[in-house]
C-alpha cells in the first residue's frame, strides 16, 4: 500500500503529524484556527498537518491534503494498532472524555487544546 509507505516516510521526517477530519465544519474551523494561531510549540517541532480540504489560506508550510481513501486507511491502521505517539487524529469519536469534546463544550480554550495536541 503506497499510503502506508508515505506515512512511514512522513513519520521519519516529522516529529509530529496531526490529521484533521475537516469534513466536519467544527473541526475544519479548528484546523484553520490552528494555522492562524501557530502555537509556540510548533516552532520547537517539525509538525505536519494533514486535512481533506484545500482551505488553508495562512502559511501552508507543513500542510498536506490527503484523499478520503488515504484518511480512512490511516485511521483504520491507527485505531487498530496505535503504532506511534507521533500521530494525532482530530475527529469526533464516541469518546466523550476526549480533548476535542472538552474544547467543543468550552471546558478548555483553543490555545490549551492546540498546546495539548502538540505535546
Amino acid at each position: 500500500m503506497p499510503e502506508i509507505e508515505k506515512l512511514e516516510k512522513y513519520l521519519e521526517e516529522y516529529s509530529l503529524i496531526i490529521i484533521f477530519d475537516d469534513r466536519n465544519e467544527e473541526i475544519s474551523r479548528y484546523k484553520l484556527a490552528f494555522f492562524e494561531s501557530k502555537p509556540e510549540s510548533c516552532n520547537q517541532k517539525k509538525v505536519m498537518v494533514m486535512g481533506l480540504k484545500d482551505d488553508v489560506t495562512a502559511d501552508k508550510k507543513g500542510y498536506k491534503i490527503i484523499t478520503e481513501q488515504e484518511y480512512n486507511i490511516i485511521l483504520r491502521l491507527y485505531r487498530m494498532y496505535e503504532f506511534t505517539d507521533r500521530l494525532r487524529i482530530v475527529d469526533f469519536s464516541f469518546q466523550y472524555g476526549s480533548m476535542l469534546n472538552y474544547l467543543s463544550n468550552d471546558m478548555i480554550s483553543q490555545e490549551e487544546y492546540f498546546e495539548a495536541l502538540l505535546h
